[in-house]
């Protein structure tokens, strides 16, 4: 038996009036248990019209999404699945995320047998003309022997991210180089079989080194053969700056898909 979308449990709390002003609805949705033993379920994030919401690198304007699920019972861990975002330009500032409306899968992982008790506080920003961060207390017991809501997850799954070699990507390297005023240029060379027709908008990430670094907007410049991207990268950490180039992602934002390439 499927259940429409509207099937959760909300419990919402914390959020400033003005936040509640721009989130319409926010909710865990229900789904159904995979053979491996995951559970794939959704969070649906609705907004007024107009208003935005962020992707996981959000750019300079935005507010990245803070999922804490450690009030949950009979849940290991939770990978997000991040649907296709616009690139938005406000104000001479480029921001990555999502207007009215996303809905987020989600792949649990239980601990063990038996239902799966949900608990997530989130801290997401929202954004018209001035961006503010809005709070959510969400729970929902997930029972592993029903099945919910296929056809629609399965459908926003399929816009999730790709590989860049799906994209036609065959070589990717990467440097990093000192600038005068103690900041670092990350530039990344990406080769392709045949260049895409659209030139990407390229993300990058360094996610073992999230908390001390600050990685300002790309530019791409294009080729006979693909792309070279260069983007400032700001080290606030204690110690030498060390990255672990395999824990590179450069992500590759282009109408209607991402393609992702770790490593470089």
């Amino acid at each position: 038996m499927t259940r429409p979308l509207t099937a959760a449990l909300l419990v919402c709390c914390g959020t400033t009036a003005m936040a509640q002003d721009a989130v319409r609805d926010i909710r865990l949705v229900p789904g159904w248990s995979e053979p491996d033993g995951t559970y794939i379920a959704a969070l649906s994030i609705a907004l007024e019209p107009g208003w935005k919401t962020y992707w996981r690198s959000p750019g300079e304007g935005g507010i990245p999404p803070l999922f804490d699920w450690s009030g949950s019972d009979n849940l290991e861990r939770v990978d997000v699945i991040w649907p296709t975002p616009e690139v938005y330009y406000t104000y001479g500032m480029r921001s990555v995320g999502y207007e009215n409306q996303v809905v987020f899968p989600l792949v649990m992982t239980p601990t063990g047998d038996g239902p799966i008790a949900a608990t997530l506080d989130l801290s997401i920003g929202v954004c018209l003309d001035v961006c503010i961060p809005a709070d959510a207390s969400l729970s929902v017991v997930l029972p592993r022997d029903e099945v919910h809501n296929v056809d629609a997850i399965t459908r926003i799954m399929a816009h999730g991210p790709a590989e860049a070699a799906d994209m036609g990507l065959t070589e990717a390297m990467c440097d990093f180089t000192l600038l005068p005023d103690g900041a670092l240029s990350l530039t990344a060379r990406l080769a392709f079989a045949d260049i895409p027709v659209d030139d990407p908008v390229t993300v990058f990430e360094i996610a073992h080194m999230a908390g001390d670094i600050w990685i300002g907007p790309s530019e791409t410049t294009r080729d006979d053969t693909g792309f070279t991207a260069t983007a400032r990268v700001d080290y606030f950490g204690e110690g030498a700056f060390s990255a672990q180039r395999d824990q590179i992602r450069i992500s590759l934002l282009t109408p209607g898909r991402v393609y992702e390439q770790n490593g470089c």
